[in-house]
């Protein structure tokens, strides 16, 4: 038996890059356990790709037979005071949705306090950390991670340039190809850290291999993070990448603003990697006193959209 969140049953009941993943986890073992509200937060996800678009009326009826037979089986794990005050505590060391809180304590209601005993399926990212952090089990976080930072980036892309870049599939190097009706875009994902420290504290559990390459000292944590983030693009660029490829250095920054950051990578002159079509460094930055903080994206070297055609390769 595994822990399913909605995240991860929406792929089960639409055609998505994740589809094949999900339905071979499904495909092992079929007994699937679920919180209360998570049959209503796949309808809400099926009713948004609806509205967008994304999903016709014959595929919305479709979606909604996959969802009311998977329900019909799978067992549920009740609304009870347990799982409330749980959420409550999650909130305060995970930086959750109330909705996502719920999901993870569930779970851990579930599993009897014992999380290294249940799966635990999911395509939500945060979600995915706070629960390997709770000690749960979490197959593929790193391309869950991956695909989230990815997703963001596209959608501001969309947003800016006017594009319609869809997450096409999933793989290894790069790690994700979004695909327009006219082109395709590669994206490459990594991370770049003030020091091994704080690496540890989000990935120790998970990655322990991949700290010790990533280790950045310094006593000034804005320059630490830019050297973290040179060092990041200069590992990625002794790389062969498809010449399309859009490198993303995502920071996790405590105090430095994205205004800072970009003023210290430009002082220091940060190498544009030349076998990349593009570089951005991504995050979630502090606000200022003069602007709001949030998901920002600033730009080593910008994006030309001019990529090249469907199949050309």
């Amino acid at each position: 038996m595994k822990f399913w969140d909605s995240s991860a049953i929406v792929p089960l009941l639409v055609g998505e890059p994740w589809s094949r993943d999900v339905a071979g986890e499904y495909e092992r073992d079929p007994e699937m356990l679920v919180w209360w509200a998570s049959e209503v937060e796949c309808v809400s996800a099926l009713a948004r790709l609806e509205r967008e678009g994304g999903l016709s009326a014959a595929g919305m009826e479709e979606a909604l037979r996959r969802l009311s037979a998977l329900a019909g089986s799978w067992r549920t794990v009740e609304p009870v005071e347990r799982v409330r005050q749980g959420a409550a505590r999650l909130l305060r060391v995970h930086p959750l949705r109330a909705a996502v809180a719920l999901q993870l304590s569930a779970a851990e209601a579930a599993s009897e306090n014992r999380p290294q005993s249940l799966p635990f399926v999911t395509l939500d990212a945060r979600l995915a950390l706070a629960a390997s952090r709770e000690g749960f089990a979490v197959r593929k976080l790193k391309q869950i991670h991956e695909r989230q930072v990815g997703d963001a980036f596209v959608r501001w892309l969309n947003d800016i340039k006017g594009t319609t870049y869809r997450l096409a599939r999933v793989q290894d190097a790069p790690d994700l190809v979004y695909a327009s009706e006219t082109s395709e875009l590669p994206i490459e994902v990594t991370d770049a850290f003030l020091d091994a420290e704080y690496a540890k504290l989000i990935w120790g559990s998970t990655r322990p291999g991949w700290i010790e390459s990533h280790e950045w000292g310094g006593d000034d944590p804005d320059r630490s993070l830019a050297q973290a983030v040179a060092g990041a693009i200069s590992e990625k660029s002794r790389k062969d990448y498809d010449p399309n490829c859009v490198l993303l250095v995502y920071v996790r920054p405590a105090l430095t603003t994205a205004a800072e950051l970009k003023a210290i990578l430009v002082a220091q002159a940060i190498s544009a990697a030349p076998s990349f079509a593009a570089v951005y460094v991504v995050g979630t930055f502090p606000g200022t006193t003069s602007r709001a903080g949030g998901y920002e994206f600033i730009p080593i070297k910008d994006l030309e959209i001019d990529l090249s055609p469907r199949g050309s390769r």
